[in-house]
């Protein structure tokens, strides 16, 4: 009996990270298709919105992240349960649009992309994915690892306070919005430059992962300290 109640669980949260996950890049389909076809030099709407969508999907997985801390909060009652699952999930998630990228859609539909998304936070990150979908293993890796982790580390938020609920509420959400501006200045130039004042000098998307999963560590660290324990905890004493 335990063990169904246990799989009603996992099925609970991974069908709500999915068609959360579903939904956004449904979105990002209708805003990359809509650019594409407004925009000159932009391919068709088939590529515009197919290649949208693949850039995005780092939103994409952090929408659905989102979306479903507060149903594991609901479900489980021991962290220790829940990281692995929501990293799990990320990862998956993360790994499954990529290989259609690596090896299904058209590579000389690329230059679109950039038409498509823009020069701004949207596409330094959707540029990252798509050139970390088409990289050798060794780099994937710990690049998409580090990203699932940081943004699993964000459920700690949820949990700011269980006297105000609410507060995770608000958080949470605001908190992820700054999460993914932050990755944005991760991937960039100075980020670069912290490593080499130290004598290190490693790729950007190393570079990149590494204050991703420093950041990662940082939250889990938060949450063991500041954070409440998820709500299951008081529904299944």
């Amino acid at each position: 009996m335990l063990k169904l109640l246990t799989m009603k669980k996992l099925a609970s949260v991974a069908l709500r990270f999915i068609v959360s996950f579903i939904l956004a890049e449904m979105l990002m389909a209708v805003y990359a298709g809509a650019r594409g076809f407004l925009l000159p030099n932009s391919g068709s709407l088939l590529d515009a919105a197919a290649w949208g969508m693949g850039a995005l999907v780092p939103f994409s997985v952090l929408y659905a992240a989102c979306c479903t801390f507060f149903t594991v909060n609901r479900l489980f009652s021991q962290r220790i349960a829940v990281y692995p699952l929501l990293f799990i999930l990320s990862f998956l998630v993360m790994a499954g649009p990529a290989a259609i990228i690596r090896f299904v859609l058209n590579p000389q539909a690329l230059g679109v992309v950039g038409t498509i998304v823009g020069t701004g936070l949207l596409g330094r990150i959707g540029s990252w994915y798509l050139v970390m979908a088409r990289a050798e293993i060794h780099e994937v890796v710990p690049a998409f690892a580090a990203f699932c982790l940081y943004i699993s580390s964000l459920w700690s938020l949820s949990r700011i306070s269980r006297s105000r609920p609410l507060a995770g509420a608000i958080l949470t959400p605001s908190a992820c919005i700054g999460a993914i501006v932050l990755f944005g200045v991760f991937l960039e130039g100075p980020a670069e430059a912290v490593f080499r004042v130290v004598g290190l000098n490693l790729s950007r998307s190393l570079d990149a992962a590494i204050l991703c999963g420093a950041s990662g560590l940082g939250l889990l660290v938060f949450d063991a300290l500041v954070s409440a324990r998820p709500e299951g905890s008081l529904r299944n004493a």
